[in-house]
């Protein structure tokens, strides 16, 4: 008997010790939007800058290795066309982050939250007074 008190009383105590709630962001929605566009222009433009030196530093590189007839070197050669074209793949690949950035900056200027006060419609013939209760509005621009 005593086994099976002190059994259900440690089993009382750790289910009380692991009932911790974790902490919850208190973060808006347009702070969260806002973050996340911030971040997306700066990866948009690492990709663009790193691939314009990259596209620029391929194109010196293969333009002086590079020979028609093979007195060149052709594995420097060979570098700089990868460089190149792999630079120009990065660029290329920076607009799909401005686009989301700019889209994600739109959405974080549309959304509001806040508190309005509603009127509730009154049908009765008796009753001439407005009544108003606080409700709380998020607004969000529907494309």
């Amino acid at each position: 008997m005593k086994t099976l008190f002190v059994f259900l009383s440690m089993l009382q105590l750790s289910v009380l010790t692991m009932a911790q709630q974790p902490q919850l962001k208190t973060q808006s929605i347009r702070e969260d939007l806002i973050q996340k566009s911030k971040s997306q222009k700066t990866t948009g433009f690492l990709m663009l800058g790193i691939g314009a030196a990259a596209t620029i530093g391929g194109a010196v590189l293969f333009s002086d290795n590079f020979t028609i007839f093979g007195n060149g070197d052709d594995n420097a050669a060979n570098g700089g066309g990868f460089l190149f074209i792999a630079g120009g793949l990065s660029m290329l690949g920076s607009i799909p982050f401005f686009i989301a950035s700019s889209n994600n900056k739109q959405k974080a200027m549309v959304i509001h939250a806040g508190v309005k006060l509603v009127r509730i419609p009154q049908n009765s013939i008796y009753k001439n007074t407005a009544s108003q209760y606080p409700a709380v509005t998020l607004s969000l621009n529907l494309r």
